[in-house]
């Protein structure tokens, strides 16, 4: 049941079109556990991955470099050691200008991949940028120590090489057949603009320093953009039901609408904590034991879910069988914009839902 759905505010700030339950934004991170986990689980639930064996098992180009000896559970808890974060688009770019060996300003024979209104990237890029990853730095540490838990997207560069690996298929076509069409959703996919027009999907940012216009219908994400708009880490793009329409499937185990998708016990095992001084989950985030967490304080040690840099958040709550999401474009028109971030204006709207349980029970009784 559907208890509480509103759409406040405008596209942009000129306040000429209002947000509404058809308005698709793009969700970020959320792309993580809504795309990269739903593959990554099937994947197990079919036998065709253990968490504990090394990513190098799988992906044998990993071997003999700084990653040969990271382990899969390890990287989707985010400790494998991975840097936290490497802005691809930089190494494209030569005296202040696009890089033309890896861009074009029209697309024609060898550059398909459509960064922005009018830029293409070469189709080579993903190569490049397979190569970066595998070549990148790790971070530092202790002899003998294990790596403690710093969020990264460098593992899902990682992850989704995996998964096509073993898929032998496209991730997006993979979940659209197999997830967001036989859900029933209308919205949630990547590339949007392949399905909707522009005017339905929130802008996201006015970009001036790499694709040097408004950023909508494609994603925000840089390294995204630059392989085509599919990848693990982000590119996802839907209304908030759809969204809480998968999170229903999760948190019902892997059933919806009579069709069973998932195996309950996979989806436990990923939404658990894996280790005591991580908080994460297998993917999925998990509430925090202190102040200004990514949750409600209200929120169970079962809840699961995750929060996008656009100004997302997915959160579902197995113990008070509650759903919770919050979809905005706080990076428009500048992604320095953090107001949202530090009035923690999402974690004090699921404030709200739990207290309003509670006092629905204490004045029903």
């Amino acid at each position: 049941k559907v208890v509480f759905e509103r759409n406040y505010g405008f596209y942009t700030y000129d306040s000429l079109q209002e947000v509404n339950d058809e308005s698709i934004y793009d969700i970020a991170s959320v792309t993580k556990v809504l795309a990269t986990m739903q593959a990554m689980m099937f994947l197990l639930e079919q036998g065709l991955l253990d968490l504990d064996k090394k990513a190098s098992y799988y992906l044998t180009e990993l071997r003999g470099t700084n990653k040969e000896d990271m382990i899969l559970r390890d990287i989707l808890s985010h400790q494998a050691g991975l840097w936290p974060f490497i802005p691809y688009w930089r190494q494209t770019i030569n005296d202040g200008k696009l890089d033309s060996t890896f861009y074009s300003g029209v697309p024609k024979a060898g550059f398909d991949l459509q960064v922005s209104n009018n830029l293409y990237a070469s189709n080579t890029i993903k190569d490049s940028i397979w190569s970066w990853t595998i070549n990148a730095k790790v971070r530092e540490k202790v002899p003998r120590v294990p790596y403690d838990y710093t969020y990264s997207d460098m593992g899902y560069y990682i992850l989704l090489r995996l998964i096509e690996k073993k898929l032998n298929q496209r991730m997006e076509d993979f979940l659209d057949q197999n997830f967001y069409k036989p859900l029933g959703m209308q919205t949630l996919g990547y590339l949007p603009l392949c399905r909707f027009p522009a005017n339905t999907i929130i802008p996201t940012e006015l970009d001036t320093y790499f694709r040097n216009g408004i950023v909508q219908g494609m994603v925000h994400d840089q390294g995204a953009a630059m392989i085509g708009g599919v990848a693990g880490h982000a590119g996802l793009f839907s209304n908030a039901h759809d969204v809480a329409k998968l999170l229903q499937m999760n948190l019902q185990g892997g059933k919806y609408g009579g069709l069973k998708y998932l195996d309950p016990e996979i989806i436990w095992k990923f939404s658990q904590q894996q280790y005591f001084s991580n908080r994460r989950g297998l993917g999925w985030d998990k509430p925090a034991d202190y102040f200004n967490g990514p949750t409600s304080n209200f929120a169970s040690l079962n809840t699961f879910g995750h929060t996008g840099f656009t100004g997302t958040a997915a959160w579902a709550d197995p113990e008070f069988d509650l759903i919770f999401v919050f979809l905005s474009n706080r990076t428009f028109p500048y992604a320095n914009n953090r107001k949202l971030i530090e009035n923690n204006i999402r974690t004090r709207i699921q404030d709200l839902m739990y207290q309003s349980i509670w006092d629905f029970q204490k004045y029903n009784r």
